[in-house]
């Protein structure tokens, strides 16, 4: 008796179901559709350390690049309006201790205030350098110009607005105004909200950046600038502020808060307790900050 031949169904599977080539492609497709759609990314733990309640004070360590992160310490009053990450200058390193205290820069003007921009109605985030930046150098030497320092920075506000909710702004402090202004250049940084430049570096360093020799024009945010007329570090004079303001054309809005008053200075001209740290006038220059920026619209 002749043997009925059976064809082969193509691709070696089941005719009339698997063997039909559009079927085939569906079937395949759907489980790696629901794969794909039950996979996430991993997420980078966020360590916490609450300090208090009242208001909400906590050490915030974030994941910013690989095997990096940078420490906040955070002040979150009720009914707060915006986030401000505080930026301050020399190298930028303070070792903020899980307790919230920096063991560097304290005296520097934002370090200290910090809390009293929080009784203003802001989040507050002291930004402290990278775990890359940990040496004497810290920040210094461009690297607050570096691809690096912007990914940390929207790292920080990314995490703030999941957090909060809130708009959030950077305020830098000399060199650290030097940072803010070098991230906001362009496009490349989301959901910036302004910034705001105090006792900003103008003059040629070996240590790193000065204002001027940024896109200054590409810098679309609001941009307030806060200096005092008897700044007598060389590196930060009046004027330079002035020159700032000039090229900020594009900003959203611009304007240049200037002190007059002071007390007798109790460090060199470039250090925290002079006039370029707005010694002895604190509230004065806190109160002029907070109420600029909640006059902007978001």
């Amino acid at each position: 008796m002749p043997v009925k031949s059976i064809k082969e169904p193509e691709f070696g599977l089941i005719p009339g179901l698997f063997g039909n080539p559009p079927l085939l492609g569906l079937l395949i497709a759907i489980p790696l559709l629901v794969l794909a759609c039950a996979y996430q990314k991993p997420v980078a733990k966020i360590h916490e350390h609450i300090i208090n309640g009242a208001p909400l004070e906590k050490v915030v360590d974030i994941p910013t690049r690989k095997s990096v992160s940078v420490r906040l310490h955070l002040v979150e009053p009720k009914s707060a309006v915006a986030c401000l990450i505080l930026l301050p200058g020399g190298n930028g390193r303070l070792d903020i201790d899980d307790s919230g205290n920096p063991s560097r820069l304290r005296n520097n003007f934002l370090v200290r205030t910090r809390r009293d921009l929080a009784a203003q109605g802001f989040c507050t985030a002291l930004m402290d350098a990278p775990t890359d930046c940990q040496d004497h150098c810290g920040l210094l030497y461009g690297f607050r110009n570096l691809l690096e320092y912007k990914r940390d920075i929207q790292s920080v506000i990314d995490y703030l607005r999941a957090e909060t909710n809130l708009p959030v702004w950077l305020v830098g402090a000399s060199r650290g105004s030097s940072g803010a202004a070098a991230v906001a250049q362009g496009d490349k940084l989301k959901h910036l909200a302004g910034i705001v430049l105090s006792s900003s570096l103008t003059i040629p360093n070996q240590k790193g950046l000065q204002l001027l020799e940024l896109d200054l024009e590409s810098i679309k945010p609001p941009v307030l600038l806060v200096h005092h007329k008897k700044d007598a570090c060389p590196y930060t004079p009046y004027q330079g502020a002035g020159q700032i303001k000039a090229r900020l054309n594009n900003a959203a809005a611009i304007e240049l808060i200037s002190f007059t008053k002071t007390i007798p200075a109790s460090s060199a001209p470039c250090q925290a307790r002079s006039a370029h740290g707005f010694w002895g006038i604190e509230k004065d220059v806190i109160s002029a900050i907070c109420n600029w920026i909640k006059d902007q619209k978001p």
